[in-house]
């Protein structure tokens, strides 16, 4: 008996080694039906596409603040914009200063007022200041208008953003694209299917925002949100 049990055992591993006994990967197509899952656990989220027509799925709405008194929550490796009226005609400029262990100043852009996407009061234009998280912690930006030729001074307008980040508790593993003919769901109207499949790195509540929108473009023609329960 012992002996058949464990030509048994050694079959099921066999099996296991051969085929792959590995726990089936969900897959969504619905924003409205909540994601449950378990640490260290996979899903995929599958939504229509056509990049041949330049727009295509971001993971992530990158949120803008313009506002000092607001504190800026944040996941690790993801990204925020803070805007500041500025008008560098006149010599002054922002200087950003920061914990380079925590924050990566990824880019600034300028655009006058006209073409900014916030209105700010008085200035000539918008300073676009882009960071990436890089590690949990809270930490602060310090921004100051000044001439880059002059010292500082007390009367140098100065803003100071707190910035919480936490730890992600959502991984994104990787984005495929599939022809309509080649995808396993099929979505009305779809040229083809994007899939993303995720892994769930800590337990708790979150939300994966998705924007179809063109990479030149600040706003996007459709989003979707899926909320995510991680056991």
């Amino acid at each position: 008996m012992k002996k058949f049990l464990i030509l048994v055992t050694v079959a099921v591993i066999a099996t296991c080694l051969v085929g792959g006994c590995v726990e089936e990967v969900k897959t969504y197509t619905d924003s409205g039906q909540t994601i449950d899952i378990g640490v260290n656990q996979e899903f995929v989220i599958a939504l229509g596409a056509n990049p041949t027509t330049g727009y295509d799925w971001e993971v992530g709405e990158v949120k803008t603040y313009t506002d000092e008194g607001q504190t800026i929550d944040i996941g690790v490796n993801q990204e925020f914009i803070i805007a500041i009226g500025a008008n560098p005609t006149t010599g002054y400029d922002w200087e950003v200063s920061l914990d380079e262990t925590m924050l990566e100043l990824v880019e600034k852009i300028y655009k006058l007022a006209e073409e900014a996407e916030h209105e700010i009061v008085g200035a000539g234009g918008v300073d676009y200041f882009r960071f990436k998280a890089l590690k949990a912690g809270e930490t602060e930006i310090t921004m100051v208008y000044k001439r880059s030729w002059e010292e500082p001074t007390p009367q140098d307008v100065t803003k100071v953003f707190t910035v919480n980040l936490d730890e992600t508790i959502l991984e994104l593993v990787e984005k495929t694209y599939k022809l309509a003919e080649e995808a396993e769901h099929e979505i009305v109207g779809a040229g083809g299917v994007d899939y993303f499949r995720f892994k769930a790195l800590k337990a708790g509540e979150t939300e994966i925002t998705l924007v179809y929108k063109r990479s030149w473009e600040e706003e996007g023609i459709d989003q979707k949100v899926f909320t995510v329960n991680i056991d």
